[in-house]
């Protein structure tokens, strides 16, 4: 998976989180988009984000069609929650997750992204900060 982001996505270490680290943003309008090949048709991928206190709400979207809105408030930590998936369609897609800037909880984590499902059955996770 290739991954482009806008200015302003940090690094957080934490050994709760999936590869030890995530990437977070804290400003409303960053995003994050990753380039995602799928081997065929069937195949399922997530986004896995901390959910938490303080944070707040994303969009995703695939290959620029309507964006979904994923809350990542939680009365208590929920480290690697899968807060979104989609079968993709064969071949390359573009998915992109974007900050909302919710009021008073403007931060986001994306943890760990995975792509599972037929022809091969699961892929290794894909840690944000290691593309």
């Amino acid at each position: 998976m290739a991954l482009t982001k806008s200015a302003g996505w940090s690094v957080s270490k934490c050994a709760c989180y999936n590869g030890g680290t995530t990437l977070y943003s804290v400003a409303k309008g960053q995003s994050i988009t990753y380039s995602v090949t799928t081997e065929g048709s069937g195949q399922t991928f997530a986004v896995v984000m901390e959910k938490n206190t303080n944070r707040g709400k994303a969009s995703i979207a695939v290959n620029g069609g309507k964006a979904t809105t994923v809350d990542t408030h939680a009365s208590a930590a929920q480290h690697a929650a899968i807060v979104w998936q989609a079968t993709l369609p064969a071949g390359t897609s573009t998915v992109v997750v974007k900050n909302l800037g919710t009021t008073s909880r403007t931060r986001i984590d994306v943890d760990a992204l995975t792509l599972t499902g037929p022809p091969t059955g699961e892929l290794p996770i894909s840690y944000p900060d290691d593309m």
